[in-house]
């Protein structure tokens, strides 16, 4: 009876460390399982505004009678935005203007050649022969891409002049113009 006992304690013992023995093979293979399971899908291409992308803005412009230059760097945080810093000087018919700003870039709508960009911005505005002021506003522009890591883009910029007694010798308190520019992604 004792020996049957025995040899009955035996197998459950034989069983027990096979069953764990199985069970600890299968927890060791499982992460290698979950990390098949969710192995991601190739992404494709990266577009404009991924998460962990940059842009670097470059301005240069010249005529016989003026000439601008400046840049901007941004970097997408999440899909489709991006913080970012800006700086320009330019020189033309009355006083010569310099800008620094602080921009956040939104990228509502992107395609593999062509995005949809809106740009908020505020900062400094130096004038030659005057007081300096604020300025906040943004653009609107559509981003044109012949290349992955190169962008043309064409847009259209207001920018409302802070204080009002700032601009009150202007001409006006609100900048308007064109947007013209070349962006280098990476």
């Amino acid at each position: 009876m004792i020996r049957g006992r025995l040899l009955a304690m035996r197998g459950r013992r034989r069983f027990v460390m096979a069953a764990l023995a199985a069970l600890g093979v299968g927890l060791a293979a499982l992460p290698a399982a979950r990390a098949q399971s969710e192995a991601p899908e190739d992404p494709g291409p990266r577009r404009y505004g991924d998460a962990g992308t940059s842009e670097i803005s470059l301005l240069l412009g010249f005529s016989s009678d003026a000439f601008a230059v400046g840049g901007g760097f941004r970097y997408f945080v999440v899909d489709g935005v991006a913080p970012g810093v800006e700086g320009a000087y330019l020189n033309a018919e009355g006083p010569s203007q310099g800008f620094t700003f602080a921009s956040v870039r939104v990228v509502p709508l992107r395609f593999d050649a062509l995005a949809i960009v809106v740009t908020g911005r505020t900062g400094r505005v130096y004038l030659s022969e005057h007081d300096d002021g604020w300025a906040v506003g943004g653009d609107l522009g559509l981003l044109y891409f012949p290349s992955p890591h190169v962008g043309l883009e064409i847009g259209y910029e207001i920018l409302q002049l802070l204080p009002d007694s700032f601009c009150e010798d202007l001409n006006s308190c609100v900048i308007r113009r064109p947007v013209l520019g070349l962006r280098i992604i990476f």
